[in-house]
């Protein structure tokens, strides 16, 4: 499995009142279902913004894009992703290339 932070926002201010209010509900139903499944290990929304941070484990990035894109509100969210390492692999990447390159005494 793959993680990835998803980082969103509303990213159209023009979106009509309307379609907010019809999509919005479906939207916190999806998101729901997405940390029930375990496929969602963290959300949180931010405090004085529209939008909110999530980590996603994914089993490829087939399925990452599938879950992205099947958002309600997916046409109207401005979206980064980033993939997450292990901190337990950086570390150990960061100890192999101090190692690597030390410089002899």
């Amino acid at each position: 499995m793959s993680k990835f932070l998803i980082i969103q926002q509303r990213a159209d201010t023009n979106l009509p009142p309307e379609t907010l209010r019809r999509l919005l509900p479906s939207q916190i139903t999806y998101m729901r279902g997405l940390r029930q499944s375990g496929r969602v290990e963290m959300n949180y929304g931010f405090a004085a913004l529209n939008g909110g941070v999530f980590v996603l484990d994914v089993a490829s990035h087939d399925e990452l894009q599938q879950i992205l894109y099947g958002q309600p509100l997916w046409s109207y969210l401005k979206t980064e992703t980033y993939p997450l390492n292990a901190i337990e692999a950086v570390e150990q990447s960061i100890t192999d290339m101090l190692e690597k390159n030390a410089v002899p005494a």
